[in-house]
């Protein structure tokens, strides 16, 4: 399960499932109300923060720091890393 948590009033985002998938679109009202009353909530959404602001980081390094080569060897790892493993 992925959570992505959008700063922007367009979702950027796509999804794709091999499976039956539900998709859900939870207001940012609600999100904030629940964290201003739920600790549980705001810490589970400074994760997820925390987690997206860390990809974006990796990414960036990866591509300002990398060449051309080293690039494609990390998206073909961070791939197989996430594929899951036969049963």
């Amino acid at each position: 399960m992925r959570f992505s948590y959008s700063n922007s009033r367009r979702h950027r985002l796509a999804a794709e499932a091999i499976i039956d998938a539900t998709v859900r679109l939870v207001k940012r009202a609600s999100l904030e109300k629940a964290a201003g009353t739920d600790v549980l909530v705001a810490r589970k959404l400074w994760g997820i923060t925390a987690g997206e602001l860390r990809h974006a980081e990796d990414h960036m390094l990866l591509l300002g720091r990398k060449t051309a080569m080293e690039r494609v060897a990390t998206s073909c790892s961070k791939w197989t890393a996430a594929w899951p493993s036969p049963a």
